[in-house]
């Protein structure tokens, strides 16, 4: 009997050991329970919900609102408090824990809506999304305040607030890139204009020794070609594409004026390559083989972008179709004027407007209230966008006085550089695109017009270059972390404003990455539980949409947490540090002792009183 006692002495005392542990363990618990408490008491001092009557009456996107709940609400109240408000969930915001994106139903006003949700005890704070204007751009040039196809405040011309290409928007993409080259066929370059400068093509394969280096066929051909001399009937071509006349000039430093130079005028892009051919005379004669030879030394030399402020509807000719048709093979967008007879060129043939193949992309002209010219030419099936081409600020040669600059140019010749020049702002970000993406990228993404454009143009609107250069803009600020073993969570700022959905790539070690996972449009947030304990992956994503990618997003490293193995140690008792499920374990183990004390005791009392009745 004596055993027994011991023996139940010994598992009393186990019990009472795991209690008082587990005692330990819930003041634990109710100690950092307490301190979570203080701390989301003290972070709730910091919110102030919106007075409705101090919010004011615009300034804000008028059909949403920004909600965040409180920490402790669960999804199905917040879809219920949604719900019975009538909004639209749109989006979690993920910089800050669950704060969420709303639209309005119809005819709810942001500060009925705030007061609504502000009256919900599950709601931490609601806000109208406000509006926040950011610094656009704006370059230190003199002429720049007259530009107004860059940038249109109403003063110039009497023009319309906005009227413009939003050029200064995408500016906080690219400003361009020395690596994106213009065709210029026109009357020349003014090559040593002061606001052209260094913009200017250069051909580094070539030098100025009566040789032709770089076997193009064309003798010290340094900055391009002049293909007619004084007579273009009788050309006598030189290396010398000076322009005489000012319009290839202007067409020039609307693409790429050298910018924030405090001198002249902007031109779309800060840096880019102009390449100057000579293919028009001072009277803006010419012949189909000048302009067709000009194209072919574009083609072979490196043009990204053709420029062809020209055209006429005499004659069609087969060489000059085959000379775009050959640029098209060389991946060369070529950008053409609609012309300026006030014409329906879907019904009436103009060249090369009317051409059909597929690189050609046609400019019609606008004006500073955003309406279409009165002289430009206009096809619904033919004609691409519109682009400002009246009164445009842009430099010139001193070909009749001494003047650079000159703000009277008007004609589809103005609207046409506006779009090479947006082409080439293109290019220099998504260098990875073809022709065929650059130019849907114009016409996807302009202002649309429909009651002036409609019936007159194919995309309906004027070119905006800050749509186009962020409708795939990369994310930014991709970051990983790894806080439980065998997971990666990744979060980034999404800048795209037209994806239809963004892809994750990782790669292991040294490896090569692979697509993992495709998510939603505004996404901005992923949990790859795919992963190994202890291991490094790396990890980048792509915004897309029907068009292509975006860049790549910056890529991120990070090692992902191994299993814990550690124990309590140290002869005491402790639960420090121990997870969850560990935890639950423990607990059921106290609440089972008892139990298993009581039957072990049954057991061992049955076998003495049989080893009894034996004997």
């Amino acid at each position: 009997m004596r055993k027994y006692c011991v023996f139940l002495l010994l598992i009393i005392l186990i019990t009472a050991m795991l209690t008082a542990c587990g005692q330990e363990g819930s003041k634990l618990s109710e100690i950092t329970e307490v301190t979570a408490s203080q701390k989301r008491s003290e972070a709730k001092n910091v919110y102030r919900a919106h007075d409705p009557s101090t919010i004011p009456d615009s300034g804000y996107v008028e059909d949403e609102l920004i909600v965040k709940f409180k920490d402790e609400v669960d999804e199905e109240t917040v879809k219920a408090v949604h719900d019975g408000i009538g909004t639209t969930f749109i989006k979690k915001i993920t910089a800050v824990d669950n704060l969420e994106l709303v639209k309005l139903p119809q005819g709810m006003t942001v500060k009925d809506a705030v007061e609504l949700y502000n009256q919900d005890a599950n709601v931490q704070y609601a806000e109208p999304n406000y509006i926040m204007k950011g610094s656009s751009i704006s370059p230190n040039d003199p002429y720049f305040s007259q530009q107004y196809s860059l940038y249109n405040d109403g003063s110039y011309k009497n023009g319309t607030v906005g009227a413009d290409i939003k050029v200064t928007e995408a500016w906080e993409i690219s400003t361009g890139s020395p690596n994106i080259v213009v065709a210029i066929i026109d009357t020349g370059v003014n090559y040593n204009h002061p606001d052209l400068g260094s913009n200017v093509w250069s051909n580094s394969k070539e030098s100025r020794d009566g040789l032709d280096n770089d076997g193009n066929g064309f003798i010290d051909d340094v900055i391009g070609w002049d293909f007619i001399g004084d007579d273009y009937l009788n050309p006598t071509e030189d290396n010398d594409p000076m322009d005489d006349y000012g319009h290839g000039t202007h067409v020039s430093g609307t693409i790429g004026a050298l910018t924030n130079n405090k001198e002249g005028v902007s031109g779309i892009n800060w840096e880019v390559k102009i390449m100057p051919l000579r293919a028009l005379g001072a009277d803006l004669e010419t012949t189909v083989s000048a302009v067709v030879a000009a194209i072919g030394y574009a083609t072979d030399n490196g043009a990204n972008v053709i420029n062809a402020s020209w055209g006429w509807s005499d004659h069609r000719s087969n060489a000059l179709y085959e000379a775009i048709e050959a640029a098209l093979k060389k991946n060369i967008l070529f950008v053409a004027a609609a012309g300026n007879e006030s014409q329906n060129i879907d019904y009436v043939a103009d060249y090369p407007s009317t051409y059909d193949i597929d690189n050609i992309m046609v400019v019609s002209a606008s004006d500073q209230n955003d309406e279409l010219a009165s002289f430009t030419n206009f096809g619904a099936k033919v004609v691409d966008v519109a682009a400002p081409g009246v009164d445009i600020c842009s430099t010139v040669t001193p070909y009749n006085g001494s003047i650079l600059y000159d703000c009277s140019y008007s004609g589809t010749s103005m609207s046409a550089p506006h779009v090479s020049g947006l082409a080439a702002l293109l290019w220099s970000y998504y260098t990875h695109f073809d022709y065929a993406q650059i130019k849907s990228m114009i016409k996807e993404y302009v202002d649309v017009f429909d009651e002036d454009y409609s019936g007159k143009l194919s995309s309906k609107g004027r070119i905006n270059a800050w749509k186009s250069m962020s409708a795939l803009w990369a994310a930014a600020n991709l970051v990983a972390t790894s806080d439980v073993a065998g997971a990666v969570t990744i979060n980034w700022t999404d800048r795209a404003t037209a994806e239809t959905g963004y892809k994750v790539y990782k790669k292991e070690g040294e490896g090569d990455f692979w697509e993992v996972s495709e998510l939603s449009e505004n996404a901005e947030s992923f949990v790859d539980i795919n992963t190994g304990a202890g291991v490094e992956y790396s990890y980048m994503i792509k915004a897309y949409n029907s068009i292509g990618f975006s860049p790549d997003s910056n890529s991120v490293s990070v090692t992902t947490v191994a299993p814990d193995t550690s124990s309590g140690g140290g002869g005491g008792c402790s639960i420090t540090g121990v997870n969850e499920h560990k935890a639950t374990r423990f607990d059921m183990l106290l609440t089972l002792l008892p139990f298993i004390v009581y039957f072990m005791l049954k057991l061992r009392i049955k076998k003495e009183m049989k080893t009894k009745i034996k004997e």
